[in-house]
C-alpha cells in the first residue's frame, strides 16, 4: 500500500476509537518510524548486524534505547547484548563478538606500534652534551674605570748579588734568594723563613729535594729543619734602591736597570 493509504487507514482507526486525530504532519512522522522499525527488525531478525551500516546500527540503539556512541564494532557489540538478553541465540553472539575483537586487535596493534617504536627510539638515543661558550662579561661598576698600575712593571725578575747568588723579585718589591736553610730556627725568624721557602718554591729549587722543609722550634730534630743562624739570607736588597729608572722606550713601557755596587 502507498504511503497516503496507510496515512488515511491509520487516521479512519484512531477516530473510529474515539482518540484524538493526529494532525497529517504527525501521521508522515509515525509512518516513517514505523518504517524504520521495520526494516531495522528485518535486518535484525536476519543477524547481520555486521553488514548494516553506522547509521543504521545507530538508529537500532536509539530504538531499544541503548547508548548511540562509539565505533561500529561497539554499537554491533552493544545491541549483541541486548538481543541475548531477549533472545536465546547466546553462542551464536559469543562467536560474533569473538570474531569482531579479532578483527579489531590487529588495527590496534597497527596504531601503537609507531608509537612504541618512537618511544623506544627517545629512550635508547644518547643526549649530545651541550656546550656552553662563556663570554667575559665586564661590570657595570667596572666600566670606566682605569686599572691600577702595575708599580714592579719593567723590572727584572732575576739579579746577581754581590755574593754571586740568584736574586729573585717578590711582590713586596724586594729581592730574594729563596734560601730557606740559612734562616736560624726561632719564633721571631718564621716570616723570613717562609719568605725564603716560598721563592725557593716558586723559582723550581726544591725540586728533588727527599727531605719536606719544616719550621718546628719545639721539635728541633726535625730533619726538615733549618740548619742556618741568621735572621735574613743575605743582606736586604730592595728593588728601589738597586734599580734606577729609564725613560720608557719605543713601546712607553717602563724600563729599570740593575746597578751593582
Amino acid at each position: 500500500a502507498s504511503l497516503s493509504a496507510r496515512g488515511q487507514a491509520v487516521r479512519g482507526q484512531a477516530l473510529a476509537e474515539g482518540a484524538r486525530p493526529l494532525s497529517w504532519a504527525g501521521l508522515c512522522a509515525s509512518l516513517g518510524a514505523a518504517v524504520s522499525i521495520s526494516r531495522a527488525t528485518t535486518r535484525r531478525a536476519g543477524g547481520d548486524y555486521p553488514g548494516m551500516k553506522v547509521a543504521e546500527l545507530r538508529e537500532l540503539c536509539q530504538l531499544r534505547s541503548l547508548p548511540v556512541t562509539g565505533l561500529k564494532a561497539e554499537l554491533v557489540a552493544r545491541l549483541e547484548e541486548a538481543e541475548v538478553g531477549t533472545s536465546g541465540g547466546g553462542e551464536k553472539n559469543k562467536e560474533r563478538k569473538v570474531a569482531l575483537k579479532a578483527e579489531e586487535k590487529p588495527k590496534k596493534e597497527a596504531e601503537e606500534q609507531p608509537k612504541k617504536e618512537a618511544k623506544t627510539t627517545t629512550s635508547t638515543t644518547p643526549r649530545k652534551p651541550v656546550q656552553k661558550v662563556l663570554q667575559p662579561v665586564m661590570a657595570d661598576e667596572d666600566q670606566g674605570r682605569t686599572l691600577i698600575p702595575d708599580p714592579h712593571e719593567g723590572k727584572p725578575e732575576v739579579i746577581v748579588d754581590e755574593d754571586g747568588r740568584n736574586r729573585y723579585l717578590c711582590l713586596d718589591g724586594a729581592y730574594r734568594r729563596g734560601d730557606p736553610d740559612v734562616i736560624g730556627l726561632k719564633n721571631d725568624n718564621f716570616a723570613e723563613w717562609l719568605r725564603e721557602w716560598v721563592v725557593a718554591a716558586r723559582t723550581g729549587q726544591l725540586e728533588g729535594v727527599e727531605i719536606t722543609k719544616t719550621f718546628l722550634p719545639h721539635d728541633t730534630a726535625a730533619p726538615g729543619n733549618p740548619t742556618g743562624q741568621e735572621e735574613r739570607a743575605g743582606k736586604p736588597m730592595k728593588s728601589t734602591e738597586v734599580l734606577t729608572k729609564l725613560p720608557p722606550g719605543d713601546d712607553e713601557l717602563p724600563r729599570w736597570a740593575y746597578n751593582p755596587k
